[in-house]
């Protein structure tokens, strides 16, 4: 699976394996539904993400799996409006951390 190309049957053992463990703990803990942000990346493929999370709630009675479209745009500039702001903090406590530094 090593050479396995991006959504193939890698991609699918690994989605399965995580949403597996999402589940048991969703479980276990009396939760009645799980979700993923695992589609938010145009890389992946969404239906591909549903059906483990289907799959593995499926095993659970009352456990639903919630599916949502993150592949909009709004998605899209959230995930960069958050990057942005974590890279200006990370920069402000670097710089923050000099100045403390060489006084």
């Amino acid at each position: 699976m090593e050479y396995d190309p991006e959504r193939g049957h890698r991609c699918t053992e690994c989605f399965d394996m995580r949403m597996e463990r999402t589940a048991l703990y969703a479980h276990e803990n009396g939760f009645d539904a799980i979700a993923t942000t695992n589609s938010t990346s145009r890389w992946k493929d969404s239906k591909q993400v549903d059906d483990s999370g289907f799959r593995c709630a499926f095993k659970y009675e009352g456990l639903q799996y919630w599916s949502y479209n993150w592949q909009s745009d709004e998605m899209t500039l959230k995930k960069y409006q958050v990057c942005t702001v974590s890279l200006i903090v990370l920069l402000s406590w670097t710089f923050l951390s000099f100045i403390l530094f060489v006084v």
